[in-house]
């Protein structure tokens, strides 16, 4: 698919790799999994997603979606925003921001609300919890999440966690992802969506820097998690499934990945719910530290 960039944008490539990373580095546990370099890379034949640098900012552009990402790098001003909006409609592109920080805009508010409309992006809001929270489930909050990594254990003591190794794992995890999806009836657009991201995750393993973890049971996958590091002390889990067949699979599966991710990132990126009441529950269960909020900018007619 091809389709109309801005000037001076071009697609997100390999090739992108250092300077995106040089940009999302400092982010520490407040950067949107949107701006990882893994997410930018499986996720961008489908949004057309492109990218420039200028004036020490990365920006990123979701051209099927046409919208125009907050900028990482030097700080920026209302102003910064609204130039920026006014350029692309001059080209004939909607203008429209996403990504802005809810602090950000609550501190500027005023000058903002003269040249755009605020939206507020609570199924966009992303969960972030602490590396060792969810390594060790203490607490009587988690103590669900305990009884039924328990019960798996139980039934399972043949189980066993690894490295997922992209060659050898990959017909298993996308049969997981398989067996996931035919068991959705809703938002089949979403899904199907899922799927060719992480296929193409696994196109480009290496060069996006993506890392797993697998559960089996005797030797066969049961559960996968893929991640990458977004920010030097955050680490994003991009895509998690489990067979609803073995129950507790989905708690081990994630305590597992933060054991692995211990020592390496202090912080987990879960990404969104995306509006779905059992992933918003799901996700809010195992009490995040904080979330991570954006909304959107529209401007205003001239």
């Amino acid at each position: 698919m091809t389709v109309n960039l801005p000037d001076s944008f071009h697609r997100v490539s390999p090739k992108d790799a250092d300077r995106i990373r040089f940009f999302t580095a400092d982010g520490a546990g407040v950067l949107s999994c949107e701006y990882a370099f893994a997410n930018l890379m499986a996720w961008g034949e489908r949004y057309q997603l492109a990218c420039r640098e200028q004036d020490q900012r990365l920006w990123i552009f979701g051209a099927s979606a046409d919208f125009l990402y907050y900028p990482l790098g030097a700080p920026v001003s209302p102003r910064h925003l609204h130039a920026a909006s006014l350029d692309l409609r001059q080209q004939g592109f909607s203008g429209r921001l996403a990504l802005i920080p809810v602090d950000y805009y609550d501190r500027h508010r005023e000058e903002l609300d003269a040249w755009f409309t605020w939206q507020s992006s609570p199924d966009y809001f992303e969960y972030v919890y602490r590396t060792d929270d969810l390594a060790d489930l203490s607490g009587q909050k988690l103590s669900p999440k305990r009884n039924l990594i328990n019960q798996f254990l139980r039934e399972h003591p043949d189980w066993a966690s690894r490295e997922l190794d992209p060659a050898a794992d990959k017909a298993a995890v996308l049969h997981i992802a398989d067996v996931w999806a035919q068991n959705k009836t809703d938002d089949i657009e979403h899904v199907r969506d899922d799927l060719q991201a992480l296929s193409a995750a696994f196109d480009c393993w290496v060069e996006a820097g993506f890392l797993g973890t697998v559960l089996t049971v005797q030797g066969c996958l049961v559960a996968f998690a893929l991640y990458s590091m977004l920010t030097a002390k955050m680490a994003d889990v991009h895509f998690e499934k489990a067979l609803s067949t073995c129950k507790g699979a989905a708690q081990m599966i994630n305590r597992e990945t933060a054991r692995r991710l211990r020592g390496k990132a202090e912080w987990i990126n879960r990404e969104q719910d995306l509006g779905v009441p059992g992933l918003r529950q799901a996700k809010l269960s195992y009490a995040p530290e904080h979330l991570i909020k954006i909304g959107l900018l529209y401007p205003r007619p001239n």
